[in-house]
């Protein structure tokens, strides 16, 4: 717990939201290469879950993965 309170008083942020963020752009940059499913992408980027994943990922882009890559026209 020293280590998380530490984490968050230097850098503003949670442990477990800076893994959740260094995952999400993992997977995201799986997905730019387009080479995998959004499924390949969230699993090999470390999510247990769609459902964590999707969540996770419409809470830091605003929008889910499928519609993310619409608009960047991916």
């Amino acid at each position: 717990s020293y280590i998380a309170r530490y984490f968050k008083e230097k850098l503003g942020i949670t442990l477990g939201k800076y893994l959740t963020v260094i995952k999400l752009k993992n997977a995201l940059m799986l997905l730019e290469e387009q080479k995998r499913s959004i499924t390949e992408c969230a699993l090999e980027s470390g999510f247990n879950s769609m459902r964590s994943f999707y969540r996770a990922f419409s809470e830091e882009f605003g929008c889910p993965p499928k519609e993310y890559l619409r608009k960047s026209n991916l």
